[in-house]
């Protein structure tokens, strides 16, 4: 309907029966480009999470595990390269009863810490916050040794020596596509040069480790590799994952989110 309507056309947003803003009509364009339109509703979250991640149940099921459901809703949406989307955002749940905080998540995709400021500097000016933990991304969480031993119900160490034999295996995969986000990074941050050479981050006579490793790829050969172990293949996202559970009750704190008794334990 938003997208349908003639230009002379008006949205008005409404709230307990009364006109909260007559001037939205781009706004609603825009998160509906976005995809975040339909997500965004008024029902007392004090927090939301803005994240690139089409699949949001891993973040979902962490803020869950840490009793925080009720305060903090997390949407997905498109183009966290483009501030004015997080913008959109923002202007949108300030029409929220609530006026929640906003916190920008981004996979950190091999970026260094610079870089990472670099493209967080627009939205923090605008009073959001940025959540960009330090692997690759979501998934690379779930595939610790302590989690698959979790998830499969094997010792540690036969998880360690899993993932290193499946690392192994995909070396060449693994460096490609290392390699892949480190030009589009270099393209973006460095246009004149300067940036960090992918060599220098990982070099050639350096073999693949976790911290190398695109998780969005390793976590499905991973769950293939487990498939013939006693009681089948299992999702590693089936249960929430300790440490990014720990990473965010974190950044829910510098956010300035008062977290519950057992949000803390």
């Amino acid at each position: 309907m938003v997208a349908s309507a003639p230009e002379s056309s008006k949205i008005i947003w409404m709230k307990d029966g009364k006109i909260e803003s007559d001037e939205c009509k781009d706004l609603a364009a825009v998160l509906m480009d976005l995809g975040a339109l339909d997500q965004l509703d008024s029902r007392g979250a004090e927090c939301i999470i803005c994240t690139e991640d089409r699949r949001k149940s891993a973040i979902e099921s962490c803020i869950n595990s840490i009793n925080m459901s009720d305060k903090v809703k997390v949407i997905s949406y498109n183009g966290i390269s483009n501030a004015a989307s997080a913008v959109a955002i923002k202007a949108m749940c300030e029409l929220l009863p609530k006026h929640p905080i906003v916190i920008i998540h981004r996979d950190r995709d091999f970026l260094i810490d610079q870089e990472i400021n670099a493209w967080g500097a627009e939205y923090r000016n605008r009073g959001m916050h940025i959540f960009s933990p330090p692997m690759c991304d979501v998934e690379s969480y779930y595939c610790l040794p302590v989690h698959i031993s979790s998830v499969y119900g094997i010792s540690e160490e036969m998880a360690v020596q899993i993932l290193e034999e499946v690392i192994s295996q995909n070396e060449v995969e693994l460096r490609e596509k290392f390699r892949s986000k480190r030009r589009e990074a270099n393209l973006k941050f460095w246009k004149d040069g300067g940036g960090p050479g992918t060599a220098e981050l990982w070099p050639e006579s350096e073999p693949a480790r976790l911290s190398c490793a695109y998780g969005k790829a390793l976590i499905s050969k991973l769950n293939d590799r487990m498939k013939d172990h006693p009681g089948g293949r299992k999702s590693l996202v089936a249960i929430p994952n300790a440490e990014l559970a720990r990473l965010l009750r974190n950044a829910l704190v510098e956010a300035g989110i008062e977290l519950s008794a057992h949000s803390l334990q």
